[in-house]
């Protein structure tokens, strides 16, 4: 996992990024954010709302905070309305 994490970090999400993150996600969760955040640094949108999707599935309304944060720092406050995430502050 956490090459995965340095390697979207260092805005450079590959194969190999990927496929780390998805073999750790079975044991950590946070697996599915990291993902949603290289996919959305790609461009690919529909994935990356598929991943955060997972991502908020395993701990509903911690998950939603800590989505809605990390969403709006990079600029996707379009995405945080879409996904209905509007107004989760952070505690």
């Amino acid at each position: 996992m956490l090459l995965g994490m340095v390697l979207i970090l260092q805005n450079r999400f590959t194969t190999e990024a990927e496929r780390t993150l998805q073999a750790a996600a079975d044991d950590c969760q946070d697996s599915y954010q990291w993902l949603s955040l290289g996919f959305l640094t790609k461009g690919d949108v529909e994935t990356e709302k598929s991943q955060v999707r997972t991502y908020l599935g395993t701990n509903v309304e911690t998950r939603t905070r800590t989505a809605a944060s990390l969403l709006t720092r990079l600029g996707g406050e379009a995405l945080v309305r879409e996904l209905g995430l509007a107004g989760q502050s952070p505690q």
